[in-house]
């Protein structure tokens, strides 16, 4: 049998590496240069990689060797459940596809075209987002805020409705209870786990939160001059208070103009022990305004690295930003390990990879990076940090409020669409976030504006996810180096390299987590952050 499985698992590698290899090239040719024939291209590649996951022969093959665990290898079995995740998430019938695609892009489209009507004046909803962070006029941003959340929820509820049923249905179809259920499990996700994660993360930041909030509100009483007891959620900076935007920005954009980012992150990276140049020669990283991305860090092909990375690169903060972070990308990808089979030969999780780029790209704002890299002033790096550092607290605690709240709410739809989800919105964001429904938007389906819930369905725990990683990553890097930056450190890359990158996809992601830091995940070094 355990000659079987090796056989069937290098069948598999013989059919698909070619083809993951020439679908990788063509993102790189429409990435670049976006011309239709490379779009076609790209399309057809992708389909034919799908293809081979679609197959249902296989996947009832790679499901008993999973399920019946057939292999006294942990490395076979690895692969096998690394397989059968991919074959999993490819059974989705064509027609049920279709049906989620056509419905998600309804209510693209509908969102990306609304117009709020105010006065004589119609506001996109940029333009209302703006508004919000910045007005005085508290009749204008209540007319936005009701126009962009109650009657665009409207106008997509049915259509949100139905995406939900569609979604559902196919994932009972593959053997799931419900979509979101299907979701987690296809992302190694476990809902237990989540849920204690959830609840810890609720418990430790409720008193911290009620005291933000109370200062939040005086403020804002202040501010725009409110003689109401609640503040109501329109004078919130945010349509969902995310998170609460500055007026103005602080001015980090100083230290990067006429600063060439590649020259600061060779030297950021060398600082660290990584040699980002032969990643850098291949990469495309010039502002064009025929570009279509910001940044994107592709591997063309695992088993010849092929590593670039494409961008339209500015010269501000975000930009630098964006480069640090897919360069910690690239560095995970060339520092896997040369001996692991081709399955494995791949950044352990999307969650792993994506809070590796969340931390290189939080070194933007690190007074050593500033400082030694940037080579800004020193009384100007200190006076904005001493302003940043609040700020990005509170919407620390924001957002631990936030995903909550809409973790429970996306298990709660899929879960029982029937139910009316304007009262459990409401509910949910009394508890989580202190608000009070206002009764102009009473049975209003504002929850459906929140556009995210189509278009990036159960990814919010991902979001949260990553950070955790992050942080717990970065509070490891200091156990073990006895400093949080990674700008600097010169143990921060091989700590980075053998504690996570040069392992792959060897291990589940958690317990690469709980290898590289010394514990499983939890929410204490993220909440020592805010």
């Amino acid at each position: 049998m355990e000659r079987n499985i090796v056989d069937f698992i290098e069948s598999h590698v013989t059919e698909v590496a070619d083809l993951a290899a020439k679908y990788g090239d063509a993102l790189w040719r429409v990435k670049k240069n976006g011309r239709p024939a490379d779009r076609r291209l790209l399309e057809e590649r992708s389909e034919s990689l799908r293809q081979v996951y679609a197959n249902r022969e296989n996947y009832a093959r790679v499901r008993t060797y999973d399920d019946e665990h057939l292999s006294n290898e942990e490395i076979t079995q690895r692969q096998i459940h690394l397989m059968r995740l991919c074959f999993a998430a490819a059974q989705i019938p064509d027609n049920q596809r279709e049906r989620m695609n056509e419905l998600v892009g309804e209510i693209t489209q509908i969102s990306h075209t609304y117009r709020v009507q105010a006065g004589s004046r119609k506001f996109s909803l940029a333009e209302v987002r703006e508004v919000l962070a910045s007005s005085q006029d508290k009749k204008l941003r209540k007319a936005l805020w009701l126009g962009a959340r109650g009657d665009l929820g409207e106008d997509v509820g049915d259509h949100a409705i139905r995406l939900v049923g569609v979604r559902n249905r196919t994932a009972r179809d593959l053997g799931y209870a419900n979509f979101f259920h299907m979701s987690l499990q296809l992302q190694e996700v476990d809902e237990n786990n989540l849920t204690q994660l959830l609840n810890r993360l609720i418990t430790a930041t409720e008193e911290d939160f009620v005291t933000a909030k109370a200062e939040l509100d005086s403020s804002l009483k202040k501010r725009l001059k409110l003689r109401t007891r609640v503040v109501p959620p329109w004078m919130y900076g945010d349509l969902f208070f995310r998170h609460q935007p500055s007026e103005k920005k602080l001015g980090f954009d100083k230290f990067f103009a006429g600063r060439d980012a590649a020259d600061i992150a060779r030297a950021a990276f060398a600082s660290m022990g990584f040699d980002v140049e032969q990643v850098l020669s291949k990469s495309n990283l010039q502002s064009d305004d025929t570009k279509n991305v910001t940044s994107i860090c592709i591997q063309t092909d695992r088993r010849r690295r092929g590593i670039r990375i494409h961008a339209n690169l500015l010269e501000d903060e975000a930009s630098m930003a964006l480069l640090l972070g897919d360069l910690g990308r690239a560095m995970y990808y060339e520092h896997i390990g040369n001996q692991l089979p081709y399955l494995l030969k791949e950044p352990c999780h999307p969650l792993i990879l994506d809070a590796i780029a969340l931390m290189f790209a939080e070194e933007v704002r690190s007074p050593v990076f500033l400082r030694d890299m940037v080579k800004g002033n020193k009384s100007t790096i200190t006076r904005l940090t001493n302003l940043d550092v609040p700020r990005r607290r509170l919407d620390r605690l924001l957002n631990a409020r936030w995903l909550p709240m809409i973790i429970y709410f996306e298990r709660a739809i899929y879960e029982d669409p029937g139910r009316d989800m304007s009262r459990i919105w409401w509910d949910l964001a009394s508890i989580f976030q202190h608000l009070e429904e206002p009764a102009e938007a009473a049975g209003k389906r504002e929850w459906a504006s929140l556009i995210a819930l189509a278009e990036q369905p159960a990814e919010h725990q991902n979001v949260l996810l990553r950070q955790l990683i992050a942080s717990q990553i970065r509070e490891a890097l200091k156990e073990a180096t006895g400093s949080r930056d990674l700008t600097g450190n010169e143990k921060a890359g091989e700590f980075l390299v053998d504690r996570i990158f040069s392992h792959g996809a060897t291990f589940p992601w958690t317990t690469l987590v709980e290898r590289a830091t010394g514990r499983p995940l939890g929410a204490e070094s993220y909440l020592a952050g805010y």
